[in-house]
């Protein structure tokens, strides 16, 4: 059975990213990727919130898995642009 389509930490870290507050939603990300690895939005959240708390290392990390999951994808595929931007600001 498929989880949820948008998990509610997920809903939750995007607000604390949207918010400012980065560290909070780094910690919520996260505990969405325990949960979900591999989840793309999480993938490319979690990367820009490592990012903004300075954690250049686990955004590097992240972003590369961004990378690996998406380097055969469609470059049509909705969202997968904003997946990509996110990870390269």
């Amino acid at each position: 059975m498929p989880g949820p389509l948008l998990p509610a930490r997920e809903i939750l870290a995007l607000a604390l990213l949207q918010k400012g507050d980065a560290a909070d939603a780094l910690r919520e990300f996260e505990a969405v990727l325990r949960k979900e690895p591999g989840r793309l939005r999480a993938l490319a959240g979690v990367t820009v919130a490592a990012e903004r708390v300075g954690d250049a290392a686990k955004a590097r990390d992240y972003a590369d898995q961004v990378s690996l999951q998406t380097a055969k994808a469609d470059v049509g595929l909705p969202g997968l642009q904003l997946a990509r931007q996110s990870v390269t600001r």
